[in-house]
């Protein structure tokens, strides 16, 4: 056998016409492997983690007083990996695992700590290689020849012993260039003879003959197309060409698809594949407080083990009231419960079975057993949450045996049930150790198996050191300064000690000069052309290029290495030479109009019933209410899936305390017509938790509690004020959350939900409409005698005008301040007596309708006005009708726009 190593030729591919039988290009893992099976140490190796937790183990019996203690005691898992690392590292620096001591303090720790390991730790990549030579010393294998393509001083010291056993070739030192392989007199063969020390840097320049091409672009999809375009010309010639990708390159095979090349298969791995986050994302559902983002996020994940119809139930009662145990909560449970029994009514075996699913899935995933995140959580329950992920995946994989993604439901099987393991071996865990083992066992991620490598497609490397061969073209796939290597972690003293017991580390200083020395095997293996491809922009930060661009600028001197900068070409339509480029047309944005009109025969018809919100984007935002009702568009799934913001949260939140104040008896409730400012306190306080347990859990997330702190002082506040106005009044009765009959009007029926409906000792009526926040607008609102919310809600307590108008007005909760215009329900009201005295609710609602034929009439002559901003009023001359209705003072704020559910279709500035 004819054997070639490098370090970096781990998963070597040769070129199709360089295959060879009974010769092998490989890397320490494939060598090793190779090694082990003619020599009978094949067996099955513990996982990395397996090794971890054994070596934590051994840690922690020897932890007392040892120079990591401090460190073990907050974060043991950190620490194993770390010290694991160096324990594996001396090992490969010639460390026989004795118990020698060397002087140095804490190498000489872990020497002694050695004795205690577990045999699972003693089998790394240093182990296997040290019981190869043992095995080699007795049972030789004959080599017929091994070639290193590393210099002797860059391969760590236990590797140069085991190659040396088979009789391994070093490069020497004084060992004469290779041959020029670039085209004479070209950029490339000067590149070459000055990195292979032929020319001096006096000699050294760069006419731009396209044989070194270096191409820099803001955008790595501008630079992927142009990978795609030079690495398929060169197939076209039949040339050997290569993609050296040590960074994320799928941008290239949207190139090469572009040009319906073959395809590489350029995924990345990666942990956010929807299959294997599955258990995270049940894991976090374990600790309290519960976060309900992390609740919204497993119920809409697209791999949910829970079923479609209770999730999607559970969802949209989190997003109004994010928490566990209340109204909406319970009411989607039953919704859940009722749509599955009617779904499967003529089958009542299919219907007992999903229903009983339905209330495992409740048990099993959501209403399970917390633990303080701050505390300790039960090893055992834990790994019963990852034993359920486990047969869950195990049977979907059943069930998706031969398509794409089995392979994933497999890896989340086998993930699962080893930090299962792990977990059940452990009686207590903290939520710091369960993240770092979650990230063990994950590992570096999973490859999506949706894009494969096809035929006939160039070679791919991931390292500059696996190009030894000599290829025509070489595609460099992001050219930017590489992770600079770890630092031994020895002092200089230690380093001494070690060097005595016949043990050296790889210094910096060593690795930096082995991914030198790489580089330029790269450049000089080139025949034909290096494309390099430099991104001026990686993650959102400006990208460094890479240490052998700096190299050439410094050799070439004041004259810049010519670098083409893509975006400037493209700003001019003049391609590179080499490089096509197609223009394509762009697609002109809705422009902003004032007015709609629907075509000839397009009627919009009165709608049955309104409601306060929908008669007022009728009024100021007819576009919104087109759009909303009879064009029935509804957000996407994803918009549906967001908590609501923390404003509306708020006022969720003191509604419902106002609900259980009014409508629930004590001790749910309050005796508020006797409570004083203290009794209300007390009440407050003693209803807050459970209210965020039910309703507002975000508030009880770490990071918020000082926005919880700031919210129930504004809930005490406000429950006061507002009984106080109440006792002011001498109201005896109050009814939260009213829903009276619907009244006729004259766009239909209008109904409405109150939020407070009282009665004072007179028997007379009022309504108060609680707002959290916007006090200027509804002064606003006040001030123009335009409150409608409040018209529509006193016409439906007056059954239509057929009764007593009621009082009304607004409770802002967030200041504590009432609004209104009834200063007689209300004595000790501080407003405008004379404004309210020529102000009455009938009248407001006849103004309302008013408006509402004069837009009625509009939309019946199929004029719709888009009230955003960006548009101006008409006048009725040019672009549309007048914007003015019949009475002028009854225009929306100036914020009524603020939020626009359609706005990518109502149009776009020229800013924009």
């Amino acid at each position: 056998m004819k054997l070639t190593f490098g370090l970096a030729l781990e998963g070597f591919r040769h070129a199709p016409d360089t295959v060879a039988l009974g010769e092998l290009t490989c890397g320490p893992a494939g060598i090793l492997g190779w090694l082990e099976a003619r020599l009978g140490l094949v067996r099955r190796w513990p996982t990395a983690v397996e090794r971890l937790m054994a070596y934590e183990r051994a840690l922690a019996a020897a932890s007392t007083g040892s120079f990591y203690f401090e460190s073990f005691d907050k974060d043991p898992l950190a620490v194993a990996e770390t010290l694991l690392g160096w324990r594996d590292e001396l090992i490969l620096s010639g460390w026989a695992r004795s118990s020698v001591r060397t002087g140095g303090l804490r190498p000489d720790v872990l020497f002694e700590l050695e004795a205690r390991v577990n045999p699972a730790v003693r089998t790394g990549m240093g182990d296997r290689v040290l019981d190869v030579l043992a095995a080699l010393s007795m049972r030789p294998i004959a080599v017929e020849s091994l070639v290193v393509v590393d210099e002797r001083s860059h391969v760590p010291l236990l590797w140069q012993q085991l190659l040396d056993a088979l009789g391994a070739q070093w490069p020497k030192a004084d060992q004469s260039p290779r041959p020029i392989l670039g085209p004479e007199n070209s950029d490339m063969f000067a590149v070459q003879t000055v990195l292979s020390g032929r020319r001096s840097q006096q000699q050294f320049a760069l006419k731009g003959d396209g044989t070194f091409t270096l191409y820099s672009a803001y955008s790595e999809i501008t630079l992927g197309r142009i990978a795609g375009q030079e690495l398929e010309a060169a197939r076209r010639v039949d040339g050997s060409s290569v993609l050296l990708a040590d960074a994320s390159a799928d941008q290239v095979d949207i190139g090469l698809a572009a040009l319906d090349g073959p395809t590489l298969g350029m995924e990345e791995r990666s942990r956010s594949r929807a299959i294997p986050q599955v258990l995270a994302l049940a894991l976090r559902l374990r600790w309290q407080p519960l976060n309900p983002e992390h609740l919204m996020e497993f119920l809409t994940h697209p791999v949910c083990p829970v079923g479609s119809w209770l999730r999607r139930e559970l969802a949209e009662a989190l997003q109004e009231t994010p928490g566990i145990g209340g109204p909406k909560w319970q009411k989607a449970i039953q919704d859940a419960r009722k749509k599955t029994g009617d779904y499967f009514a003529t089958d009542p075996y299919e219907r007992d079975k999903q229903l009983t699913r339905l209330e495992a899935d409740l048990r099993d995933w959501i209403l399970v057993e917390r633990f303080d995140h701050d505390g300790i959580a039960s090893g055992t329950q834990l790994a019963a949450t990852c034993s359920q992920v486990a047969e869950w995946s195990k049977a979907v994989a059943a069930y998706r045996k031969g398509q794409a993604d089995e392979g994933l439901y497999q890896a989340l099987t086998s993930v699962a049930q080893q930090l299962g393991e792990l977990m059940a071996e452990r009686a207590e865990v903290r939520a710091a150790l369960l993240d770092r083992l979650l990230e063990q066992v994950l590992g570096a991620g999973w490859l999506s198996e949706s894009e494969t490598a096809e035929l006939g497609g160039p070679r791919v490397f991931r390292h500059a050191g696996a190009l030894f061969d000599p290829v025509d073209v070489v595609v460099w796939w992001g050219a930017v300064e590489p992770a600079k290597p770890r630092c031994a972690p020895w002092t200089t003293a230690e380093l001494e000690h070690l060097k005595l017991a016949g043990i050296t580390p790889m210094s910096v200083t060593q690795s930096l000069a082995r991914e030198s020395r790489a580089w330029e095997r790269m450049v000089l293996a080139t025949r034909r052309r290096l494309i390099l491809l430099l991104p001026q922009q990686q993650g959102g930060e400006t990208s460094k290029r890479h240490p052998l661009l700096n190299r050439l600028q410094g050799l070439l001197g004041k004259t810049l290495l010519p670098i083409m900068d893509v975006d400037s070409q493209l700003r001019v339509a003049q391609p590179p030479p080499g490089v096509t480029f197609k223009e394509v047309p762009g697609l002109e944005l809705p422009s902003l109009l004032r007015w709609w009109r629907l075509p000839e025969g397009c009627s919009l018809p009165a709608r049955a019933e309104e409601s306060f919100s929908s008669a007022e984007q009728f009024l100021y935002r007819p576009y919104h209410w087109v759009l909303k009702y009879p064009a029935r568009l509804r957000q996407g799934i994803l918009s549906g899936q967001q908590l609501h913001a923390d404003s509306r949260l708020h006022g969720n939140l003191l509604h419902r305390l106002t609900e259980w104040l009014f409508n629930e008896p004590p001790p749910l409730g309050l005796d508020w017509r006797r409570a004083t400012q203290r009794d209300v306190q007390a009440w407050v306080r003693g209803h807050w938790k459970r209210l965020l347990e039910t309703e507002g859990a975000t508030l009880l997330v770490p990071g918020y509690l000082t926005e919880n702190a700031r919210l129930r002082v504004e809930a005490e506040l406000s429950m006061w004020e507002l009984i106080s106005w109440l006792h002011k009044a001498k109201v005896v009765s109050a009814v939260a959350d009213h829903h009276p009959d619907a009244q006729p009007f004259a766009g239909g029926t209008i109904d409405g939900h109150l939020d407070l409906f009282v009665t004072n000792a007179a028997g007379r009526k009022a309504v108060l409409d609680l707002k959290y926040g916007g006090r200027a607008d509804k002064e606003r609102q006040m001030d123009k005698g335009i409150p409608l919310q409040l018209a529509v809600y006193a016409y439906l307590l007056a059954e239509g005008g057929r009764q007593d108008w009621p009082a009304a007005g607004f409770f802002v909760l967030k200041d504590q301040v009432l609004l209104t215009r009834d200063h007689e329900f209300f004595p000790g009201f501080d407003g405008d007596r004379a404004a309210a005295g020529r102000f009455s609710w009938a009248g407001c609602w006849r103004e309302f309708g008013e408006m509402w034929s004069w837009r009625r009439g509009l939309l019946d002559q199929r004029w719709i006005e888009v009230t955003v901003d960006g548009t101006r009023p008409t006048d009725g001359t040019t672009g549309g009708p007048h914007s003015v209705g019949p009475l002028s003072h009854w225009k929306p704020g100036k914020d009524h726009n603020k939020y626009n559910d359609f706005r990518a279709l109502t149009g776009f500035g020229v800013d924009e």
